[in-house]
């Protein structure tokens, strides 16, 4: 454990953290000096903290840790810092993504109000390239919540059959005790994968796959899913007009869908809309575009 010496007085006035820290009974006063514990933070990215509360300033590479980083200033209230650091994270480029995105989206999913902007940056990679995050070696670590936020999300360019996919393979990568082969596999593991899976099938949009699709991906895992589910599903691709007792869910939109969902118009489109409206198509009048 490394130990820091630093003056109480500045400590208080840049930081509101430790202004409270200092006036309530989380300290210890030993003489002369206050002793402060700080476990959870590692001893580097506590000198960039201590190096910022001093100069306002961040010295030497901090792309290894700015996810650290990023948090303890959050939490010693340095909000300044933390909206440098969220800007830090969205200028950086694509191989540090591909290196970190995992850690970048787990990380937000437990964070998602505190840092909008990054959940933001977050949910367009994976809705634009979710392959980044997905081929990754780090994808399998990737815990529950991470994953259910990912599953939730409407724009993902993603075919529904590969989401399904690598959802079992992500399943079984979280529990030691299952190995690949699964046609070797008992009654006893497939509900252990069953157990593992089970809060994200109700996310997975069975019904948008294609017949080819649901044979060779999904019945031979029928298994897996809800009785009520499977029976649907078997009755949806062999007689579609059967009314079903699952909910189903919409296609997932594309990043076309996304533009006109905005609720942001130009003044030029704008005024196309309205005129369509008021005189119909066949008098459109031909608009400049302002700079």
């Amino acid at each position: 454990m490394e130990i820091f010496q630093a003056h109480s007085v500045i400590l208080r006035a840049r930081s509101k953290y430790f202004h409270s820290a200092f006036s309530s009974n989380l300290v210890k006063k030993e003489g002369d000096f206050y002793i402060f514990k700080k476990p959870n933070v590692t001893s580097i990215v506590f000198k960039i903290i201590l190096k910022y509360i001093y100069t306002g300033t961040i010295l030497g590479n901090i792309e290894n840790n700015i996810i650290e980083l990023l948090l303890v200033a959050n939490e010693m209230e340095l909000y300044e810092l933390v909206e440098y650091l969220q800007q830090c994270i969205i200028n950086f480029n694509n191989d540090w993504i591909e290196l970190n995105g995992v850690k970048l989206y787990d990380f937000i999913s437990h964070h998602k109000d505190v840092f909008p902007k990054l959940q933001e940056l977050c949910n367009n990679i994976m809705s634009q390239k979710p392959k980044l995050l997905i081929d990754s070696n780090e994808f399998w670590g990737l815990d529950d919540e991470a994953l259910l936020s990912m599953i939730q999300l409407d724009y993902l360019e993603m075919k529904e059959v590969e989401i399904w996919d690598n959802l079992i393979k992500w399943g079984i990568a979280k529990n030691s005790t299952l190995n690949s082969d699964m046609k070797t596999w008992s009654v006893k593991e497939y509900d252990i994968l069953k157990e593992t899976i089970s809060k994200f099938i109700q996310h997975i949009r069975f019904f948008q796959m294609t017949s080819q699709e649901y044979y060779c991906k999904v019945r031979p895992l029928s298994k897996l899913l809800p009785k009520e589910l499977e029976e649907d599903l078997l009755s949806h691709y062999i007689v579609p007009e059967y009314k079903l007792a699952t909910k189903v869910l919409p296609p997932r939109k594309t990043q076309n869908d996304k533009i006109f969902d905005s609720t942001i118009l130009t003044r030029k489109y704008f005024n196309i809309i309205s005129y369509w409206i008021d005189n119909g198509q066949e008098k459109l009048p031909k608009f400049t575009e302002s700079v």
